[in-house]
C-alpha cells in the first residue's frame, strides 16, 4: 500500500489540478491459517482457494496507506474475520464460471456472487467488500491535526505514549499502580504552624 502511494505522489505532483490532495491506496491479502492466498488469475487457483475456503474461517487483511495534502504518511491494517459456508462442486464450478475471481485475493469477490457464500463476520464489513470506510475516514479527519503535547512520564520521565498517559508504558504504569496501593503515596499530615502551636508554660525560675 505504501509503495502504491508513493508512485500517486510521484504523479499528482506533476498535475497542477491534483497537487495537494489525498492520497489513499491499499492492498489486501487474504489467509487461512498461516498460509496467504494468491490473487487468483487461473482457474486452477481459484478452485483451490474456494475449496479451501469452504466451510472455514479465514481472515481478510486491509493494508490503508494515506498521504496528505502536506506529505505525512498514515498507515493502517483493518482485519475482519470471514467464515465460509460449506460449498458444492456446483457451487465452485458455477462461481468459476462466472469469471467474477479473477484478480480476486483469495480467488473470490465478496462483493459480488461469492457474498453468498459468507455465513458470518467479523469485524469491519466494508473490508470485506472493499475499502475499509470507517478506518479510512478516521484516518482522515486525524490528518494534519497536531499530535497531542504529552508531558514526560512521570515515573521515568521518557515521553509519554498517548495510548498510555500519562505514562511511557505499560510498565510505568504499573509501577505507578503499586506504589498506590503499597501507600508510598500516602499524603503526610500538614506540621503545625508555629502560630498554632500551644503555648509553653513558664518555668519556676523563670517567675522567681
Amino acid at each position: 500500500a505504501r509503495a502504491k502511494a508513493e508512485e500517486a505522489l510521484k504523479m499528482i505532483r506533476l498535475d497542477d489540478e491534483l497537487r495537494g490532495a489525498f492520497i489513499v491506496a491499499a492492498d489486501t491479502v487474504v489467509a487461512v491459517g498461516r498460509r496467504i492466498l494468491p490473487k487468483a488469475e487461473l482457474v486452477d487457483e481459484a478452485s483451490q482457494c474456494l475449496r479451501l475456503l469452504s466451510g472455514r474461517n479465514h481472515r481478510v487483511y486491509t493494508a490503508i496507506c494515506l498521504v496528505t495534502p502536506r506529505e505525512a504518511y498514515r498507515q493502517r491494517l483493518v482485519e475482519t474475520r470471514v467464515r465460509f459456508k460449506r460449498l458444492n462442486e456446483e457451487d465452485i464450478a458455477g462461481y468459476i464460471g462466472s469469471g467474477e475471481w479473477r484478480g480476486k485475493a483469495g480467488g473470490h469477490g465478496a462483493q459480488g456472487i461469492a457474498g453468498a457464500f459468507v455465513a458470518k463476520t467479523g469485524g469491519s464489513c466494508t473490508n470485506v467488500v472493499g475499502l475499509p470506510l470507517y478506518e479510512q475516514n478516521l484516518m482522515a479527519d486525524r490528518a494534519d491535526k497536531p499530535a497531542p503535547r504529552l508531558k514526560p512520564c512521570p515515573i521515568c520521565g521518557k515521553p509519554a505514549v498517548v495510548e498510555m498517559r500519562p505514562f511511557c508504558s505499560a510498565r510505568c504504569k504499573d509501577i505507578d499502580l503499586n506504589r498506590w496501593l503499597s501507600g508510598a503515596y500516602a499524603i503526610p499530615a500538614a506540621e503545625a504552624d508555629e502560630e498554632d502551636e500551644p503555648p509553653v508554660p513558664p518555668k519556676e525560675s523563670d517567675l522567681s
